[in-house]
């Protein structure tokens, strides 16, 4: 299955890219927007746990735009 998940926020510069998916790494965090860092390294470690990937999509429009692809088992 892959599930295409896409946002409208600011985006996410090529600075910012290299540490996306390391744990608590964050960008510059001076407009006060919570959290940790935690996330997008959580949600990629439960993908690849699953055997799948979470990945970020290299696009030219505003936002983010993030791939999820996961296993699905049809012998059932």
């Amino acid at each position: 299955v892959r599930m295409t998940i896409a946002d409208n926020g600011p985006g996410i510069s090529r600075q910012q890219r290299r540490g996306l998916f390391k744990p608590f790494d964050r960008p510059d965090s001076s407009d006060g927007t919570p959290g940790l860092g935690l996330g997008l390294a959580l949600a990629r470690s439960l993908a690849r746990a699953q055997g799948g990937e979470l990945e970020l999509a290299s696009n030219d429009v505003p936002g983010a735009v993030f791939i999820l692809t996961l296993p699905v088992d049809i012998s059932r």
